[in-house]
């Protein structure tokens, strides 16, 4: 059942209502300038609940492609984007990889600040997690996990995970205490080669999982 347009339109404004508050609210200063320029909030809104979810998204391509968790939109009405300076967006799902749990969204906002994919972490590398809800450090693990050095906060799903050279070497999927796990850097940048070669040739990304390389 589509819902009633006035519906759609309260909730909206509740987002965009949201997103300037949040724009007003002080915010601790980031560990690094460049990437912080690369980090988005997303509000994630569901229209029979009346329910908003707070989570983060990262530029991935200056065109408009950003990337975030897959399970933090799962079943989401309207994806609500606000950028670094302020602008507000519409996220619109084109592609979605359950089995890395990665979501890519196209918006349109004119030239964006796209993050700069690095390499895998190594364990033990320190890294710097930018998110919505503000910074944090943590330490490379195996198996794709990192050690935080505060408890995880649901508003960093889809954080941007940097290293010391402002690099993004991975994305954060979920989270429990201060352990976390993430989709590294290399992978990240496979999906974006993929979806930006597909959209320049003209066609659809497919909506399949398990098309981005283990």
């Amino acid at each position: 059942m589509i819902p009633e347009s006035s519906r759609v339109f309260r909730l909206l404004a509740l987002a965009l209502s949201i997103t300037a508050g949040c724009a007003a609210s002080p915010q601790p200063p980031p560990l690094n300038p460049k990437p912080a320029l690369s980090v988005c909030k997303l509000h994630v809104i569901y229209l029979d609940a009346a329910r908003i979810v707070n989570g983060s998204a990262i530029v991935a391509d200056r065109g408009g492609l950003l990337f975030t968790a897959g399970h933090l939109i799962a079943g989401a009405d309207i994806l609500s984007v606000e950028f670094p300076d302020g602008r507000p967006g519409v996220g619109e799902l084109i592609f979605e990889d359950s089995a890395s749990d990665i979501a890519v969204l196209a918006v349109e906002a004119g030239p964006l600040n796209e993050v700069t994919l690095g390499h895998d972490p190594s364990v033990g590398d320190q890294l710097h997690i930018l998110g919505s809800a503000g910074t944090s450090e943590g330490r490379a693990l195996p198996d794709s996990g990192i050690q935080l050095s505060t408890p995880f906060r649901v508003a960093d799903t889809g954080a941007g995970i940097f290293n010391t050279r402002n690099e993004c070497v991975g994305m954060l999927v979920r989270g429990a205490g201060t352990g976390t796990t993430m989709v590294g850097g290399s992978k990240l940048a496979a999906l974006r080669d993929l979806v930006v070669r597909e959209a320049n040739a003209g066609r659809a990304t497919p909506m399949t999982p398990g098309l981005i390389p283990p």
